[in-house]
């Protein structure tokens, strides 16, 4: 497979429906580990396998991983870097966060052009009956974990605060989260005024299946979770926030594969 270059070039023609690329290319990544870098104003730049960019691009709101199933196996093997130059105009919250009216943050829609074009993707949407997980309380009380604490934030006017400013609205102390932000890592996940919602939406990738929220706790959460291979997600989240995933099943939206090839060259 040939290796491609990097630079790309964002253009969102006037009046279209779907941003995209002007000019894209994709990177085969052949090293150990992965590659890229956190998002940061004028730049987009991702690595993982097509399985893993079509999850990024499909995603449902700002978090969770959609379930993908078909197309060939390299799909789920084989690794690519894209690297993105993007119009510096477009705030953080503008190119990744969810518009309010369902719709993707712009950098997500255009990579939803940019693999239907290098890529020659297809897919469609089905609506399966598969196993998930509830979030509920641990315990019968309601009563919260040592690491679960109610927020006041009004993430409402954070976001409207962002957009004025075009960038976002730093942190009380240094070393905190920014209001209405998370960080996740692999063993690792942190909010600042996280609805249950999201949360659920955030459990699922590592919890391995979608994840819903029936705890029936409302408003915003600041939150810290911690979990390793000796002390099990679902056991630290009934330890530090005194919740708990239950076996369930429900309606889950996968992305069905109908097509996919290794990428055009330029």
């Amino acid at each position: 497979m040939r290796t491609l270059g990097i630079i790309l070039l964002l253009a969102i023609t006037a009046g279209a429906q779907t941003p995209q690329f002007e000019v894209a290319s994709i990177k085969r990544n052949t090293s150990s580990g992965p590659r890229g870098r956190g998002p940061a104003r004028g730049h987009f730049v991702q690595s993982g396998t097509l399985k893993q960019l079509i999850q990024m691009a499909y995603r449902r709101g700002g978090y969770e991983v959609r379930t993908v199933s078909g197309g060939p196996k390299w799909i789920d093997v084989d690794r690519f870097d894209v690297d993105a130059a993007v119009d510096p105009t477009l705030s953080l919250q503008q190119l990744y966060l969810p518009d309010g009216r369902g719709s993707a943050g712009i950098a997500w829609m255009m990579l939803r052009s940019l693999l239907a074009d290098r890529f020659k993707l297809v897919v469609h949407m089905e609506t399966q009956q598969l196993p998930i997980f509830a979030l509920v309380a641990a315990k019968r009380d309601g009563s919260l974990g040592p690491q679960l604490h109610r927020s006041d934030v009004d993430c409402d006017a954070i976001n409207a605060e962002m957009a004025r400013l075009g960038r976002g609205v730093p942190p009380k102390a240094a070393g905190q989260l920014s209001p209405c932000t998370n960080r996740s890592s692999a063993n690792h996940l942190a909010a600042n005024a996280m609805t249950m919602a999201q949360l659920a939406e955030m459990l699922s990738a590592p919890a391995g299946r979608d994840v819903e929220d029936k705890s029936g706790l409302l408003g915003n959460f600041d939150l810290t979770l911690d979990w390793t291979d000796d002390l099990s997600i679902f056991t630290a989240l009934q330890e530090q926030l005194g919740l708990k995933l239950e076996p369930a099943r429900g309606p889950v939206d996968v992305i069905v594969v109908d097509r996919a090839e290794p990428p055009t060259p330029d």
